[in-house]
């Protein structure tokens, strides 16, 4: 996926982890949908039809009367070609139900545990090393038990895609992928793959635990 401006890569991604690579090992890839907008841009379609990005998908606004209720102005709103609307896959429209568009932190006032309400749908927010990671400068909620539990609950937040981490005491590096921790089978593997050991991150066992382990990094492509 191509970022096509230096705005929108500072608001999703830190500089200091840019890997350089061969024109040959992007071949590798398949291309995806170019990151041209901010998170939670809204973008307006040749029907009229306003969409939410959220990462790699778009959520249709149903109505006018849930654009206004939620607080949007219409200055917020950039059209589109159609063209660019269908490289996002579809998720779930956001209705007069859908209290947290662009997401929120709730803490339950009883147990002190922090969630991640987005698309309808609670995410734990198991400790505060994965609160710092995802959710710097979002303010927290402090709700009811039953408030909470009006969200069926998700998979674990987990840490950003490409962090790279270990655990005090033990060698092993992971690249987290999708949510979880691959294995990188040794120190050369991880310089082949242009990797900074300055970029490793070394965390605690109970933010390690919450990524399940993935296929073990080899370097066999």
């Amino acid at each position: 996926m191509e970022v096509v401006s230096k705005a929108v890569f500072a608001s999703r991604f830190d500089e200091e982890k840019v890997v350089t690579v061969s024109p040959g090992d992007l071949n590798l890839y398949e291309n995806g949908a170019p990151i041209k907008y901010l998170n939670f841009s809204l973008l307006k379609d040749s029907s009229g039809s306003i969409y939410m990005i959220v990462d790699s998908r778009k959520r249709r606004i149903e109505s006018p009367e849930v654009f206004k209720r939620l607080g949007f102005m219409e200055d917020e709103v950039i059209s589109v070609p159609d063209s660019e609307l269908s490289l996002y896959d579809n998720g779930a429209n956001i209705s007069q139900y859908t209290i947290y568009p662009a997401g929120a932190l709730l803490q339950n006032t009883l147990t002190g545990e922090i969630y991640y309400i987005l698309s309808s749908q609670k995410r734990l927010v198991a400790n505060k090393e994965i609160l710092n990671y995802n959710f710097q400068g979002l303010l927290i909620e402090k709700v009811a038990p039953a408030s909470l539990n009006m969200y069926p609950s998700g998979d674990p937040v987990t840490l950003p895609d490409g962090e790279l981490i270990k655990v005090k005491g033990v060698s092993t590096v992971y690249v987290i992928s999708h949510g979880k921790r691959l294995p990188i089978f040794n120190g050369k593997i991880f310089e082949s793959m242009k990797y900074s050991w300055a970029n490793v991150v070394t965390i605690s066992l109970k933010t390690l635990e919450v990524h399940p382990l993935g296929q073990t990094i080899t370097g066999q492509w």
